[in-house]
């Protein structure tokens, strides 16, 4: 069994390395510049790496031997993820055209894993029938783990929800970072008017951990990301429940669930995120 390997991390200001490669943390969402060979970019904030270590500590059994990811953007973060988990299997897919820095490959060679690693790019997380092409094609057994880091918004997240939690075996974990995002005035411009966010979606799983208990095992929600651990429900059954219970119709927020919303512990906590960011500035 292959555990996770975040315990050995070795911290320094905002660089964290691991058997001597460097990633330097960067939360901005331009690119920045280049960096001396070893050292890569990886878009995220300490505190998303530490609420990661925190929720796998929960799960110290999870042997991560298929791992498939939503959003590369500068491909830092699969070459992080590639390195702490040691999976067999790694897919990436992003929706952006082909945009892979000439780092990455070096990197995937000389760690040896350039078979392990696959990427896809110009790929919607909401594309059912491709994302389940790509699980069936590339991954040898069930999913261990899904961490979606792509959209932010809910109809696709929800729709990567629906095709990917099924596919993961009985413990496995689907996390999704940086749930709030919509609700964070810094970011909020760059959503659609229309958009709801993915504060509904966290409610909508809440219920169904509460309905469906052989479904949903279990749910963590931290500042930055929430996971929830699959139960043991048979594929076809838990795809049922999640069309059911995750489609537009059910999360579109009409005025009762939208108070429901409102009134639930993950709203409460979701507004006291940014009104602590919000202080900070």
């Amino acid at each position: 069994m292959v555990k996770a390997r975040f315990d050995e991390l070795v911290w320094r200001d905002d660089v964290v390395s691991i058997d001597g490669v460097r990633f330097r943390l960067y939360e901005r969402f331009d690119s920045p510049p280049a960096l001396d060979d070893g050292t890569y970019w990886l878009f995220k904030g300490p505190e998303l790496v530490s609420e990661y270590i925190d929720v796998l500590r929960k799960h110290p059994d999870l042997d991560v031997r298929n791992l498939f990811e939503l959003g590369i953007w500068e491909s830092g973060s699969v070459a992080f993820f590639a390195k702490c988990f040691l999976p067999d299997k790694h897919v990436a897919i992003d929706l952006a055209p082909h945009r892979e820095p000439t780092w990455f490959r070096r990197f995937l060679k000389q760690e040896n894993i350039e078979s392990r690693v696959r990427t896809y790019w110009q790929t919607d997380q909401a594309d059912d029938a491709r994302l389940q092409s790509l699980v069936r094609r590339e991954m040898d057994g069930p999913l261990d783990l899904v961490i979606d880091d792509a959209s932010h918004w809910l109809e696709p997240t929800a729709a990567s929800v629906v095709t990917l939690f099924p596919l993961l075996r009985p413990g496995g974990l689907f996390i999704v970072e940086d749930w709030g995002w919509h609700l964070v005035p810094e970011v909020r411009a760059a959503f659609p008017k229309e958009e709801p966010g993915l504060v509904p979606l966290i409610d909508s799983i809440i219920a169904l951990m509460r309905d469906e208990p052989t479904l949903i095992r279990s749910f963590d929600l931290r500042d930055h990301l929430f996971a929830f651990e699959r139960g043991p429900m048979p594929e076809a059954d838990a795809r049922a429940r999640l069309q059911t219970r995750l489609s537009p119709r059910f999360t579109e927020s009409p005025p009762l669930l939208t108070r429901m919303v409102k009134g639930s512990p993950a709203w409460s906590m979701a507004r006291r995120i940014v009104r602590s960011r919000q202080s900070r500035t």
